[in-house]
């Protein structure tokens, strides 16, 4: 999904509470990935659960803590982490 066809813009959870609705999932069932401060405040607020692999490394903006993880690259993920973050560890 992209934000381009909601009304307002990430960090607004619009695009994420779509998402879950067009998925027929509750946002609390899903889990976001994110590179940016703005789409990890977008999903968060939208209940989901998120894992920030920010663009920039090391991360100096305290927002990305809202995440219940962040990673430094996509090869981190793995079952482990997914099944942590999903479970709201």
């Amino acid at each position: 999904m992209s934000a381009e066809g909601e009304r307002f813009g990430k960090p607004h959870p619009g695009v994420y509470l779509t998402t879950a609705a067009r998925l027929g999932l509750a946002p609390a069932a899903c889990v976001a990935l994110e590179d940016s401060v703005n789409g990890v405040l977008s999903a968060t607020t939208a209940g989901m659960r998120c894992i920030a692999v920010p663009e920039r490394w090391p991360v100096e903006d305290p927002r990305f803590e809202r995440a219940n993880a962040v990673v430094r690259s996509l090869l981190e993920l793995d079952g482990g982490l997914l099944g942590r973050v999903a479970a709201g560890g």
